[in-house]
């Protein structure tokens, strides 16, 4: 104001100091009050640390719903409640006839529910995650504590549940959580993805029949071993494993794979009850208890601190239970044999509602292929539709892999028809959340993820001076160096060119820990911190996963792809007991995890390759790779 009504020179620049000086003491002081309370919550735990910088630090999603009144909560819980049957009213028509009059073998032992032991329901309970409750407000954290006053007669009720055959009636009502799904409107029901939040002493007993529901189903070998979701000991890293695999091998002879992704439209609460239990019923489960968790449930939707009247729910298995996902699986475990049959050749994988299937072909071959695999698909969204999933073709994508030769060779590629309607071929695709590219170089996806990365660092970068050490480290760790390890066995084949892309990311990370330039040297900070290289982190993963393969911790299907020397060779040799490295010529083949999994497991000493378990086995190879990198001094 005084230099608005003089025009003095020397009371701008006072203005100027003054504004500069008061900035910077908000600055600090926010920095300091921050500091503050992260370093009270680092002496707690990591948890309350991690809680901590959410609220603090991450930027806050903003609620884009125009409305979050009792009427927009009801329109969500109506559609959120009727969405299944309504994408199936059409479906089910004649289902209930062609499931009777299907003749179903005998299973050869029946399944109930049991009785457990105070023991095992204290176990059941430590082993849950802190998670919020549902209608009655009581937290896990409040059961745990309260465990050694309770456990008895927690006992006691979750007993009389499975004896009896008998679900409560409040177990069954749910709270759900509308989760934007990141596309589309905001306001439309379709764009979120209902989270059930369940009363915790159901999930309690949910957990225990989950245990013991799944130990039958593993010991009389029921479920397909082409399905990989929700199931222990496998992973979306396998079911990728068990797809690019094939088809890396399938490239190294010079063929082709005509890859099919599919897409299912609001699967989880397309489950038919009837089905379902006629299903279980053909596994030998009959217990009364399964139907009684399924009948009669109810929900309400929780919009801000508004919530929505209740509803009830005729089909459909809860997405936040822990029982649901299960009988998911169950509910869809004939899929994979059933398409095998329709088209004798086809490889299926499973992830619970994400369905793949390939076809390998040569020149000759591909124009059949390519109409064998679209009658395929039609035949396959029958098969969903019997169970009242409605499959979308619009959405399923198709890519053709192949060397770059071979598909020059191919060109061009005949076009496919799906029910009359023409499908594009995609160059790349995303599959379980790694992309996939026609060549299978996985180029895209680590440029994909080096893009994450580095968004996600300059974020850091510039909120560095408001945290202490410990929190940038749990960012960068959380954040950031998550997206490196993330199926990294399936595509850490990648050229030395994407090595170095990652590399530079991780350099990058270091800076953004240590406070560093750009220009500043990088090394002695990773020396610091005691970071293996980008190379090294890959070779670390693909190591321990072999540790898996070679302890025979794998589906026998994966197995099956690391065969020893002796099951290969009628000689008997000191190398008999080593993994039988396939021949290959290509990029492609020694890109495979057969071959360079193989050659890297080999290699290893025997001390090292017999730990006693897998833990040691990853600490005593990461120390290895440590030593080596001190030695060399390589660390980038």
């Amino acid at each position: 104001m005084l230099y608005a009504s003089s025009g003095d020179p020397e009371q701008w620049e006072a203005y100027h100091r003054a504004r500069g000086q008061t900035k910077a003491c908000m600055k600090l002081a926010k920095q300091t009050h921050l500091q503050g309370r992260l370093e009270e919550a680092g002496s707690r735990s990591q948890t309350h640390m991690w809680e901590t910088l959410r609220q603090n630090v991450m930027p806050q999603r903003q609620n884009q719903l125009s409305n979050t009144d009792a009427a927009t909560a009801d329109s969500f819980n109506e559609f959120f409640s009727t969405i299944g049957s309504k994408t199936t009213q059409d479906l089910l028509q004649n289902v209930t006839t062609q499931d009777e009059n299907t003749p179903r073998p005998e299973p050869e032992h029946n399944f109930h529910l049991t009785s457990v032991s105070i023991s095992a329901v204290k176990k059941a309970v430590r082993g849950m995650r802190n998670k919020a409750g549902g209608n009655d407000h009581v937290t896990v954290k409040l059961l745990k504590m309260s465990l050694p006053a309770t456990a008895a007669s927690l006992t006691y009720i979750i007993n009389n549940s499975l004896t009896r055959g008998h679900v409560p009636q409040c177990w069954k009502e749910a709270l759900v959580i509308p989760v934007y799904k990141k596309s589309g409107s905001c306001d439309d029901p379709k764009n979120h993805r209902p989270i059930a939040l369940l009363p915790v002493v159901g999930k309690v007993t949910e957990r225990i029949a989950h245990g013991q529901l799944s130990d039958h189903l593993d010991s009389m070998n029921y479920l397909s071993d082409h399905q990989y979701g929700f199931r222990q000991g496998r992973s979306t890293e396998m079911a990728l494993l068990a797809m690019t695999e094939q088809i890396l091998r399938g490239m190294e002879t010079k063929k082709m794979t005509l890859l099919t992704l599919l897409d299912l439209s609001k699967a989880f609460d397309c489950v038919g009850h009837d089905i379902l239990l006629s299903k279980l019923a053909s596994l030998g489960v009959r217990d009364p208890w399964f139907e009684s968790y399924l009948s009669n449930r109810t929900q309400r939707v929780r919009l801000g601190d508004v919530i929505s009247g209740s509803r009830s729910v005729d089909s459909g298995v809860p997405q936040g239970s822990i029982l649901g996902p299960l009988l998911f699986v169950i509910y869809v475990n004939d899929i994979p044999e059933l398409i095998q049959e329709h088209s004798p050749g086809t490889a299926v994988v499973g992830y619970a509602d994400d369905t793949q299937t390939a076809r390998q072909c040569t020149k000759q071959s591909l124009a059949s292929t390519v109409r064998d695999a679209g009658d395929c698909v039609s035949s396959t969204r029958d098969m969903f539709a019997e169970l009242g999933m409605k499959m979308n073709t619009t959405k399923t994508q198709v890519m053709l892999c192949g060397t770059k030769q071979g598909l020059a060779r191919a060109s061009p590629i005949p076009e496919m028809y799906i029910d009359g309607e023409k499908v594009v071929l995609d160059n790349v695709v995303k599959d379980l959340g790694v992309l996939l590219d026609s060549q299978m170089t996985f180029i895209p996806h680590v440029d994909s993820i080096a893009q994450q990365m580095c968004g996600m660092l300059c974020y850091i970068s510039r909120i560095r001076h408001s945290l202490t050490f410990d929190a940038t480290k749990l960012l960068v760790e959380s954040l950031v160096l998550c997206k490196l390890s993330y199926c990294s066995v399936v595509w850490g084949g990648v050229n030395q060119k994407c090595i170095t892309k990652l590399q530079s990311i991780l350099n990058f990370a270091a800076r953004v820990m240590y406070k560093k330039r750009k220009s500043d040297h990088v090394t002695p900070i990773l020396s610091e911190l005691n970071w293996l290289s980008a190379r090294n982190r890959l070779k670390l993963d693909t190591a321990c996963f072999m540790y898996r393969v070679a302890h025979g911790n794998v589906p026998k299907n994966l197995k099956s792809l690391f065969p020893l020397v002796r099951e290969k060779s009628m000689r008997t040799t000191r190398q008999s007991d080593d993994l039988y490295t396939p021949q290959s010529n290509t990029c492609a083949g020694k890109s495979s995890l057969s071959y360079r999994g193989t050659l890297l497991w080999n290699g290893l000493s025997p001390t090292l390759k017999q730990s006693s378990s897998a833990q040691s086995f990853r600490r005593q190879y990461k120390k290895s790779l440590l030593l080596d990198q001190r030695v060399t001094n390589k660390w980038h």
